[in-house]
């Protein structure tokens, strides 16, 4: 059976969207379906960088098509970017051939819609794997007016989208709400959370681990953030608790990846002076190991009113670190619900930089036996519940094969 996976970045990138659709196609690959993947030649963070436009590795046919090469500097310069990029594709699939089903995620925004009208238009299965809900979130964050004529439009875009497709796939129960309230039935939505993107490994100490080593941090208590700087996951409380801890030389604030926001954690610190924040760019994969060890506590970000709208899938990645880990959000969201599961998790609402100063001081002033006795169990049970090849095999038994009637054959 032939599957189509339609989205804008895939390996080699590194981005997290771009991890987990590697990882689904190669676990379809071998299961035995034939996958071809649509994404985009240019790297997500790096656009200057090409890749191929045609070539097929490790079984899978990828194909890769033009867009432009702007950047994130902007809201203008990423639409530029993604609307070059969906009228690519959209040209590439007039002429390219017939699958059983497309299988369309989310990015760029609204990429669903033109899933499923090609798709349609193809005579494709349609299944949305949303990881995120646009133009909710455009919405929520201000880049759109409520009530606007154009936020209308592309509100019945997605309605129209959410109606037109076979099958809808999210993440959490939480999005489960939101996808029902646009008119999916219970029936059509089936819920497949992301998994850890690290492989299976044991923690390296600070001393002896290549990245504390490099910046010079394997005598400090590290308080990090890894992952998008974006307008969805806000960092004033935690540059707020920055702020405060300042006066303590031992404690040092780690912002770890790209995004909007990278900007305002520059700025803050040099307007404030701060002296205990570091800025590192997103690492490439195999350093992940390293980053993340690197923290004594780990920084959980989601914004108060994107529940339901993105998924925090940095905290799959956490959990596997065995480390504790301080979850700024909503007091409802997917991160609590863990929370009940995974032990050495504290919550903080957003507002509130003073009692995550205190969360950090009281995890600092803890032996380091204490420390890792907190959240001690919590890789061999993420990886057990979040299993990449459970959850995709979930996917392929439960959706393609039982819903669509696609058997399953051999390599």
């Amino acid at each position: 059976m032939r599957v189509l996976l339609f989205n804008q970045v895939f390996m080699p990138d590194t981005v997290a969207t771009a991890l987990h659709v590697t990882d689904l196609a190669m676990e379809l690959r071998q299961e035995g379906y034939c996958v071809t993947v649509l994404a985009d030649k240019r790297e997500y963070n790096h656009r200057e960088r090409c890749y191929p436009s045609h070539e097929t590795l490790h079984g899978i046919e990828i194909h890769r098509v033009f867009s432009t090469a702007f950047g994130k500097r902007n809201i203008l310069t990423r639409l530029c970017d993604a609307t070059s990029f969906l009228l690519s594709a959209a040209w590439k699939l007039l002429w390219l051939k017939r699958h059983d089903v497309m299988i369309v995620f989310t990015s760029p925004p609204m990429i669903g819609v033109l899933g499923v009208l090609l798709a349609r238009l193809r005579g494709e299965r349609c299944i949305q794997w949303m990881m995120d809900l646009n133009p909710h979130t455009a919405v929520e964050v201000g880049y759109l007016k409520p009530n606007s004529p154009v936020t209308r439009f592309l509100y019945a875009l997605f309605n129209f989208s959410i109606r037109a497709s076979d099958h809808i796939v999210v993440l959490d129960r939480w999005m489960e709400k939101r996808v029902r309230k646009h008119g999916a039935p219970p029936e059509k939505i089936s819920i497949v959370p992301p998994w850890p993107v690290q492989a299976r490994e044991t923690s390296v100490g600070k001393k002896k681990n290549p990245f504390s080593q490099k910046y010079g941090i394997q005598n400090k208590f590290v308080v990090c953030y890894s992952g998008n700087h974006s307008i969805a996951h806000p960092l004033d409380t935690v540059l707020e608790a920055a702020k405060l801890l300042q006066a303590d030389p031992d404690v040092l604030f780690l912002f770890i990846g790209t995004g909007l926001r990278v900007k305002d954690v520059s700025e803050f610190a040099d307007r404030n002076n701060l002296t205990n924040v570091l800025q590192v760019p997103h690492q490439p994969l195999e350093m992940l190991r390293y980053s993340l060890s690197t923290a004594d506590v780990h920084l959980v970000v989601m914004g108060s009113g994107v529940k339901g709208l993105v998924h925090p899938s940095k905290i799959y990645g956490v959990l596997a670190t065995a480390k504790p880990y301080i979850f700024v959000g909503p007091q409802d969201s997917h991160v609590t619900d863990l929370m009940a599961d995974f032990p050495g998790g504290f919550h903080v609402e957003h507002g509130h930089p003073e009692q995550l100063a205190a969360v950090i001081r009281r995890l600092k002033s803890q032996s380091e036996t204490e420390l890792s006795l907190l959240a001690s169990g919590n890789p061999d049970s993420v990886f057990s519940r979040f299993a990449k090849e459970k959850l995709i095999r979930v996917f392929s038994k439960e959706v393609l094969r039982a819903r669509f009637s696609l058997r399953e054959v051999s390599p």
